[in-house]
C-alpha cells in the first residue's frame, strides 16, 4: 500500500510537472522564441518518459519479495531502455550524446540500456546550411566569403554536438570545418539542469533507480566537448607528441 501511495505521487507530480512544463512553457514561447519553444516540447516528453519509467519499474516490483522484486527489475530494464532511446532519438542533440555515454559504460549499467543506447553513435542530426553559415560568420566576425574561397554545403560528417564540411581558403589550402550545432552552447546549461531535476524527482520516490552520477557526468564533460578551442588545443598537442 505504501509503495502504491508513492506511485500516486510521483505518478502526479512526475507527470503534471513535466505536463506543465513542456505544454504550457511551450505554448506561451512558440511565437515569441522558436528555440524556447522547441526546448519546452523537450521538457515535456523528458517529464513524460521519467514518469512512464518510474511507474514502469514501481508497478513491476510493487509487492514482490527482495528476490522476486531483483527479477522483476531485470525484466523491465529492455522496455524501459527502448523508452530511453526513443527519448533520445527525438530530442537529439546533447541527449544523443547522453546516450552515447551510456552506450560505453558496459559495466555500470544493464546490458539492455547499453545495447539499445549504443544506437545513439548512428543517429546524427544535421544543422542548416543558413544555421552553419550563421555560426561561422558569428564566431570570425566577417563574412565566410572572406575566409574561404570555397566552403561545401553539406557536410562529410555529422555527430550529435557538431558537423564537419570540407572547405578551401584563399591561400589555397584544403581545410576540414567543424561547426557546432547552434543552438546547444546556449541551451546546454538549461537542459542539464532540467535532466537533473527529473533525476532528482525519480531518485526521491524509487532512490534505487537513481542516475546521478549521469547527471554529473553531464555537467562534467559536456562543457568540454562544446569548447573547440581547447579541442584544438588538444589536438595539436597530439600532433606535437606523435
Amino acid at each position: 500500500f505504501d509503495m502504491l501511495k508513492r506511485l500516486g505521487r510521483a505518478s502526479f507530480r512526475i507527470g503534471a510537472g513535466g505536463l506543465a512544463t513542456g505544454v504550457v512553457g511551450a505554448w506561451a514561447l512558440q511565437l515569441t522564441n522558436p528555440e524556447l519553444f522547441e526546448a519546452g516540447i523537450r521538457i515535456g516528453r523528458c517529464g513524460q518518459t521519467a514518469f512512464v519509467m518510474s511507474l514502469s519499474y514501481g508497478w513491476a516490483r510493487w509487492g514482490l519479495n527482495e528476490k522476486e522484486r531483483s527479477r522483476a527489475t531485470q525484466e523491465a530494464h529492455p522496455r524501459n531502455a527502448e523508452r530511453l532511446k526513443a527519448l533520445l532519438f527525438k530530442n537529439k542533440g546533447i541527449y544523443i550524446k547522453v546516450g552515447q555515454i551510456l552506450g560505453t559504460l558496459d559495466y555500470l549499467i544493464p546490458k539492455a540500456y547499453v545495447n539499445e543506447m549504443r544506437d545513439c553513435f548512428d543517429e546524427a542530426p544535421e544543422s542548416s546550411w543558413e544555421d552553419v553559415r550563421r555560426t561561422i560568420e558569428n564566431e570570425l566576425g566577417r563574412p565566410l566569403e572572406e575566409v574561404f574561397s570555397s566552403f561545401e554545403q553539406n557536410p562529410i560528417a555529422s555527430a550529435s554536438l557538431a558537423q564537419v564540411h570540407q572547405a578551401i581558403t584563399h591561400d589555397g589550402r584544403k581545410v576540414a570545418v567543424k561547426v557546432q550545432h547552434e543552438y546547444l552552447r546556449r541551451m546546454a546549461r538549461a537542459e542539464i539542469t532540467i535532466v537533473e531535476s527529473l533525476m532528482k524527482t525519480v531518485r526521491y520516490f524509487f532512490p534505487e533507480f537513481g542516475f546521478q552520477w549521469l547527471v554529473d557526468e553531464m555537467k562534467l564533460n559536456i562543457p568540454k566537448e562544446l569548447d573547440f578551442v581547447q579541442e584544438a588545443n588538444n589536438a595539436d598537442r597530439c600532433r606535437r607528441i606523435l
